[in-house]
């Protein structure tokens, strides 16, 4: 009797696991129909149907406020730099090389060793990206042939960030002047930022000397809206956004159709979810000051020319620099940053047709050739400027464009960097015969 009933029970067991199998294959035959006659294709096989979506992961910030220069990298971060390179951020939020052997130069205040020259540049980022090709290939390591250098390390540091703009630089050098950083020599190069950013925030109404306000004030911003009705409802608005586009990434090399139909289907719920509360987000606004207030300080008269305040403000920063290096013992040295949209050094063919930087082009035109006027003026009597702006133009580069520039903001390859390398070496050196006269 034990036995029989073993049998039936073993029977029923088989049965119930042969239905389980059939209702399973009818969802997915049906499942399977419906991508066939909704997508014109079976879900087997392939690539997947969305292999390009980026999924923007719930991530830690990359950057963090800072309460006298606005925002730093967050410390400890890792980042790409050309094709084969890495940075890591330091103590106080700036990128320097990582070597070999996974390490990177330096925590801030750096103490320098008897035979090291340090060199710290500043800038955005063209100048972080100036400061670290030179930390690849030893680009100032021609300064060692100066006199009084023979024998010595030259040491790069980077102070640097993408997004800086003047008076962030002036901002920099003297907080880690007066935390007792020593530099030999203040490499500032910049121009492109201010141009472009300064006027990006007097056009947004916000005051345009602040920080660039698509990251500074964007950030701010966030941060007062967390406590209100109002960013609760953005706060989940966003979580159903990036659930939605998590699921779809995952449906779109999903093979089994059931499964594909189910993460579609969550998908277009979050979807659902995040509209609704976006929605919500606009009748939750509620009036109050923010910790953020990036409106314009004193409003500019109306009849201001922005391009002219922008050099103003740039030229008194920079001098302000330079100033401030000489009571420190440091050279100081200002390189206007060539720029490919400056049509006083040629016409540009850019990389990809569908550029997004058609608009830096009035500003750009706009203040760089009073940024090369502005050498002149008394107010950088005291400033060693150096115009590279020019150094890309086709009639004298050894570089074409596409030699020198690594995208169609811009950036540079490590060879354009590298020749305005041999450019700053050769007036630094003059600088010195100069002054041991």
């Amino acid at each position: 009797m034990l036995r029989r009933g073993l049998l039936a029970g073993g029977r029923l067991g088989g049965i119930a696991a042969v239905c389980v199998l059939l209702a399973f294959a009818t969802i997915e035959i049906l499942a399977a129909l419906f991508f066939l006659v909704d997508r014109g294709r079976l879900p087997y096989g392939g690539q997947g149907e969305d292999g390009g979506i980026q999924v923007q992961a719930l991530q830690v910030a990359d950057a963090v406020f800072q309460p006298y220069v606005g925002y730093v990298l967050r410390p400890g971060r890792i980042g790409d730099y050309l094709d084969d390179f890495q940075w890591q951020a330091n103590n106080r939020g700036y990128h320097n090389l990582l070597t070999g052997d996974g390490s990177a130069c330096c925590d801030y205040p750096y103490v320098p060793e008897d035979n090291e020259v340090i060199v710290g540049v500043f800038g955005g980022s063209v100048g972080s990206g100036y400061a670290l090709s030179a930390q690849i290939a030893g680009g100032l390591d021609g300064l060692s042939l100066i006199p009084r250098h023979q024998g010595k390390t030259i040491r790069v540091l980077n102070f640097a960030l993408p997004g800086y703009k003047q008076p962030q630089q002036l901002m920099v050098l003297a907080y880690y002047l007066n935390l007792g950083q020593h530099f030999d020599y203040v490499v500032h190069i910049d121009g492109f930022n201010e141009a472009v950013t300064t006027f990006r925030n007097w056009d947004g109404d916000v005051e345009p000397t602040f920080p660039a306000d698509t990251l500074w004030g964007a950030w701010g911003r966030q941060l007062d809206q967390r406590e209100t009705p109002k960013g609760r409802f953005t706060a989940l608005a966003r979580y159903h956004s990036l659930a939605a586009q998590a699921d779809r990434q995952s449906a779109a090399t999903q093979r089994v159709a059931t499964l594909k139909l189910f993460l579609e289907a969550r998908a277009g719920w979050h979807g659902w979810r995040a509209s609704a509360n976006s929605r919500s987000e606009g009748a939750a606004e509620v009036e109050r000051a923010g910790y953020f207030p990036t409106q314009m300080v004193s409003p500019l008269p109306e009849q201001t020319d922005i391009w002219k305040y922008t050099v103003d403000v740039w030229a008194r920063a920079s001098s302000d620099m330079a100033l401030l290096s000489a009571r420190y013992g440091a050279t100081y040295i200002h390189i206007l940053q060539p720029n490919q949209w400056d049509r006083a050094t040629g016409n540009y063919a850019p990389i990809s047709p569908e550029h997004p930087y058609e608009w830096v082009i009035e500003p750009v035109n706009s203040v760089y050739p009073k940024m090369r006027d502005a050498a002149s003026r008394p107010v950088m009597a005291d400033v060693a400027f150096l115009d590279l702006s020019g150094i890309f133009a086709p009639a004298t580069s050894p570089l074409t464009a596409r030699e020198a520039y690594v995208d169609d903001c811009c950036h540079y390859t490590q060879a354009g960097n590298e020749l305005i390398f041999a450019a700053t070496v050769d007036a630094l050196r003059d600088m010195d015969t100069s002054e041991a006269r």
